[in-house]
Order: structure tokens, then C-alpha cells, then sequence
């Protein structure tokens, strides 16, 4: 099955991408989707797979962080979630392309004025405005540079 064609599910992964950005000048791109909500209905599900598969089609890597409630100070008052992708593009093309595509505009521009999905994206950004540190010596993260 091609990752194209995967169906989405909630699993909470630890997972480190490395690239090897050795002697490279590139460009990349990297973006944060994020569908909120308070009840996890089947049309917001169906949201979430949709974003979801549309970025599994073109990124190098999607990270799906765990749904959290955004609200710390008052959690069992406020019951809204939150879903998050973290999306790399090595080619900065490749999200030029999708974001051309007919099924993306599809997608942001059916969603309803509360819909309640976000989109913050790092378009075209050079591999030196990047810093990585950790607490130990070898070069790893998900820049590894």
C-alpha cells in the first residue's frame, strides 16, 4: 500500500527525522495543520483524514502530535482539542505543487466559516536559518544539522 493511500489513525508515535542535509544548499519548507474542536464528530474526522492524506501525498515526513486540550488552566471546563501535523518538504517545490493542486484548494476552500482548521507554513527557508541543539553529542533531530 502506497502511503498515498494510507488511512489516517490516532497513534502516538516517538519519532525523529533525519535528513542529510551534508554540503547541501536548500531551500525546504515546513508547516503546522491543526484541526480544533470540542467533539470529535464524524465530519471532523473525516477532516482530519483529509488533511492528513493530503499531505502524506507530497511531504517527506507528516508528525502527528497527540490531541491535547489547549486550555491547561482550566481543562475539565473547557473540552476543546486540538489535532496537530508537522510537515516537512525537503523540496520546497513539493509543497508548491500541492498547494497548486486542485484537491488543496478543494480542500480549504469547502471548509465552513467555523471549521475550526489552521494552517501556519515555513515556505522556501534556507537550511542556515536553522539551529538544532540537544542535550547530547551526536547529530541528531530533525534537522541533524
Amino acid at each position: 500500500m502506497s502511503s498515498a493511500n494510507k488511512e489516517f489513525s490516532v497513534v502516538c508515535l516517538d519519532m525523529i527525522f533525519l535528513a542529510d542535509l551534508e554540503g547541501k544548499d536548500l531551500l525546504f519548507t515546513y508547516g503546522l495543520f491543526g484541526i480544533q474542536f470540542t467533539e470529535l464528530s464524524e465530519s471532523k474526522k473525516a477532516t482530519i483524514s483529509a488533511l492528513y492524506s493530503l499531505l502524506r501525498q507530497s511531504a517527506d515526513l507528516v508528525d502527528y502530535l497527540q490531541d491535547e486540550n489547549f486550555d491547561a488552566e482550566t481543562p475539565t471546563r473547557n473540552p476543546a482539542r486540538t489535532v496537530t501535523f508537522v510537515a516537512y518538504w525537503l523540496d520546497t517545490q513539493a509543497y508548491s505543487t500541492l498547494k497548486q493542486s486542485s484537491e488543496w484548494q478543494k480542500f480549504w476552500t469547502s471548509l465552513p466559516d467555523d471549521a475550526g482548521v489552521w494552517r501556519e507554513v515555513m515556505h522556501s527557508v534556507p537550511k542556515s536559518r536553522y539551529t538544532f541543539s540537544a542535550s547530547q553529542t551526536s547529530r541528531t533531530g530533525s534537522l541533524g544539522c
